[in-house]
């Protein structure tokens, strides 16, 4: 046993070995490379030989072909990690299509493949280039801290903010030409993307706020997408120059929409199992769009808004619209898509009224227009009257009535 004191000693100095942080590298055999991190290690993708490799080496599962790699997924740590893929190119890579990277914690670095790109940073202070030319969906999300991102790739590149369940505050600006910023007074976040191609709130529940600044520096050709989950959204961009679309996705939510135009209310229906009865009526300044879904009703009150569009479901909608119509609101569109649907409408002040299907869905589709007493003037697919009101238009609609109608006098010229 005294033999093993020196032994004992001179083990006793010798530093333990850390354990080796993971990488791990996998295809799964249909067009999918997976790769994720533990510990901060970084991600090179790179073509060698005509073989694929990952910071050097063959995936885990074995040697890689590029033109069996369709798409791959990234997800990182809390720690900083370097990811390259710009090594993959149409011209390299024929048959990929989408890099989807999940980066999570830390102060990462990104360089995007050339085709498609899904990115989530995460929290820290992130470095994204090399976007590429293809479709870039860029999320930006309550918690990711203050970023600043320049688009260098001549591709889509869309932001899309997610916002939290509270009462999110959101405010629009372009600082400078073709920057924009979004800042989340909620949590005092903001980010500044320079090049950017458009943008999309995910507002999600709560009472959210969104106001827009001047954005004409920012020189876009598309709408901001907005869709609302549930509560309430206040919109206000009267110097925005930006149109804006809304969705909403079956919750009861009240918006209001200050700029007057190039603002649009779509809801679209088309997957509802059962068949929507629509209720459009006049609710103050705003138009109430009412309809029960999943066994509740849901109430939209809108104000403000350029044009409304409605997309009914394949069963057999119904459609009742009374006159809401104003200056600000340039028309109202239903679209009956499948099944034999039913509106009930009524002239609009000063909005067109649009119902129509397309010739190749099924079913016998009916308008009923209550003309109230006034005299009206048919073309082949349109009526029209006097004093203000706007037209009602009509496409592929099987059975079409005019109740409560007076016929034009023959005698115009005897009229003062």
């Amino acid at each position: 046993m005294k033999h093993l004191a020196p032994l004992l000693a001179m083990l006793a100095v010798i530093p333990i070995a850390e354990s080796h942080a993971a990488i791990t590298v996998t295809y799964n055999g249909s067009g999918r490379l997976s790769v994720s991190t533990t510990d901060g290690e970084p991600c090179v993708v790179s073509l060698d030989a005509g073989f694929v490799k990952v910071n050097g080496a063959d995936p885990d599962s074995g040697a890689l072909t590029p033109d069996a790699l369709e798409t791959l997924t990234f997800s990182g740590d809390d720690a900083s990690n370097m990811i390259d893929l710009s090594a993959i190119t149409s011209a390299d890579f024929p048959n990929f299509t989408q890099a989807t990277i999940t980066a999570s914690g830390g102060d990462d670095t990104l360089l995007c493949s050339g085709l498609s790109n899904t990115i989530d940073m995460g929290a820290g202070s992130d470095t994204v280039t090399n976007f590429g030319s293809g479709f870039v969906l860029y999320d930006w999300t309550s918690g990711d801290g203050t970023e600043s991102i320049v688009n260098d790739g001549p591709g889509i590149v869309r932001l899309r903010f997610q916002g939290s369940t509270g009462a999110d505050q959101i405010t629009l600006s372009s600082p400078a030409e073709n920057v924009l910023q979004l800042t989340n007074d909620l949590l005092g976040e903001s980010i500044s993307f320079e090049n950017l191609t458009d943008l999309a709130l995910q507002m999600n529940d709560g009472d959210d706020v969104v106001e827009a600044g001047d954005m004409s520096p920012v020189n876009w050709g598309t709408e901001i997408l907005c869709n609302k989950s549930g509560g309430s959204l206040d919109y206000d961009g009267p110097d925005s120059n930006q149109a804006v679309a809304f969705f909403l996705n079956g919750a009861s939510t009240r918006i209001s929409v200050t700029p007057n135009s190039g603002c649009d209310f779509i809801l679209n229906s088309l997957f509802a199992p059962t068949p929507f009865d629509f209720s459009v009526t006049k609710s103050g300044d705003d138009v109430r769009v009412a309809y029960e879904f999943n066994s509740s009703e849901v109430v939209h009150l809108l104000r403000g808004l350029s044009t409304i569009a409605l997309s009914g479901t394949p069963n057999d909608d119904t459609f009742t619209i009374a006159d809401v119509g104003s200056e600000s609101l340039e028309s109202i569109r239903f679209d009956g898509v499948d099944g034999s649907d039913t509106m009930n409408a009524v002239f609009q002040t000063g909005t067109t009224l649009m119902f129509d299907e397309s010739s190749s869905r099924p079913g016998v589709d009916t308008l009923s227009v209550d003309a109230e007493g006034r005299v009206v003037f048919q073309t082949a697919n349109t009526f029209a009257t006097t004093g203000g009101f706007g037209s009602i238009e009509f496409d592929n609609i099987e059975n079409v009535q005019l109740l409560n109608a007076l016929v034009p006098p023959d005698d115009l010229w005897l009229m003062d």
